[in-house]
């Protein structure tokens, strides 16, 4: 049985029901922030703003990927909170590790971003058709030049983190008197 259940006169929800009504209720104040001309932020994790936006891709993305599997309902119910809230923490830790040490965007990068806009713009054939290429994706021209950001972040992390690591391995090789290998590695 799914859906709402009447046990001994007292009416309880499945998992479905609570994850929808707390999507409704999370939607409805961002709607309601943003109607008030206020922030589309619809919940920070750290210091980074989840937009309303972001919050709704992420969301129906993972809904409609769900919709197709062969999970119980609440079981449905409860991948598509640990999904999304899994995702948005990963976009959160790349700000926030961003933040930490000290990598933005230079404004070359900026600029790619803002060509990589253009050109999707351009291959739609129109600004009407990418609108609505958009819009079937659940993305806006803002949210898709964010996620190019994000992305961009991830990137400039990731060689970072491999940079660090090869140099610890480096250290790691001198120290036990490994110079020559060490000497490769930094090639």
């Amino acid at each position: 049985m799914t859906g709402i259940h009447n046990t001994n006169n007292r009416i309880r929800c499945c998992g479905l029901c609570r994850t929808l009504s707390a999507a409704l209720a999370m939607l409805s104040a961002a709607l309601l922030l943003a109607s008030c001309g206020k922030s589309d932020t619809v919940m920070r994790l750290g210091s980074f703003e989840v937009s309303y936006d972001h919050y709704r891709y992420i969301y129906m993305n993972v809904y409609n990927e769900l919709s197709e599997s062969d999970l119980s309902e609440t079981e449905r119910a409860e991948e598509l909170e640990n999904a999304v809230g899994s995702s948005l923490r990963y976009s959160a830790s790349i700000y926030e590790l961003a933040k930490e040490k000290k990598i933005s965007l230079s404004d070359d990068e900026e600029q790619a971003v803002d060509d990589a806009v253009t050109a999707a713009e351009e291959e739609c054939g129109s600004a009407e058709e990418f609108d609505t290429q958009l819009r079937e994706a659940y993305l806006t021209r803002d949210f898709f030049r964010r996620a190019l950001e994000l992305q961009q972040l991830e990137q400039k992390l990731l060689q970072l983190v491999l940079l660090e690591f090869q140099q610890r391995q480096v250290l790691l090789l001198e120290q036990l008197g490994l110079e020559e290998l060490a000497q490769l590695l930094q090639l």
